[in-house]
């Protein structure tokens, strides 16, 4: 069974909408892990008074600051890919716009016979 063009480009369309859904929740999670990265950051600045914990502290710092890092550059690729995707929305609802006014001149040519 073939799809029409209409039928591919509403697929596309829902694809494309899904895909934007995906990089809002992806964008949530990133808000969510930046909060939890600021308390821990809150609670390695309270145990670094205590000199015993300090190079485990400074461990954590460490870490904490690679996952920022990772955070922030996924949270770039996430726009930049959210960018693309609607430049690609526009781009197929004006490929439909001239499917449907190439159809509309086929038929009314065909009928015009």
């Amino acid at each position: 069974m073939t799809q029409s063009p209409n039928d591919r480009l509403d697929w596309i369309e829902a694809a494309l909408d899904r895909q934007v859904q995906v990089n809002a929740d992806l964008r949530t999670s990133t808000e969510v892990l930046k909060n939890s990265v600021n308390t821990i950051n809150n609670s390695v600045a309270e145990l670094t008074s205590s000199e015993v914990l300090k190079n485990s502290v400074d461990t954590i710092n460490n870490s904490v600051a690679e996952l920022t890092s990772s955070t922030e550059s996924i949270l770039q690729v996430v726009n930049q890919h959210q960018e693309n995707l609607m430049v690609l929305v526009s781009e197929i609802r004006h490929i439909r716009t001239d499917i449907r006014r190439i159809l509309n001149r086929l038929y009314g040519e065909v009928n015009n016979t």
